[in-house]
């Protein structure tokens, strides 16, 4: 029984540590543009609109200047 702890201790934390890979965002360099026409650049990740009840309003992408990453909607 004292081996079985150890093992499943283990096999929990890597699995916690490969979702937390999974879920990452993968950013890329890019800009925007605002609706007074001035240009960001920065980076940006973007993530597909998901299916489902209760899904959102469209796509969302993420963009990030410096660490201060904050999300901008396409609706």
């Amino acid at each position: 029984m004292r081996a079985i702890l150890p093992i499943l201790f283990l096999l929990t934390l890597v699995n916690y540590t490969a979702k937390a890979q999974f879920f990452g965002r993968d950013w890329k360099d890019g800009v925007y543009y605002t609706t007074n026409g001035h240009k960001v650049k920065g980076l940006i990740s973007w993530n597909a609109p998901q299916d489902g009840l209760f899904k959102g309003k469209g796509d969302n992408i993420f963009f990030k200047i410096d660490s201060n990453p904050f999300l901008i909607t396409t609706s």
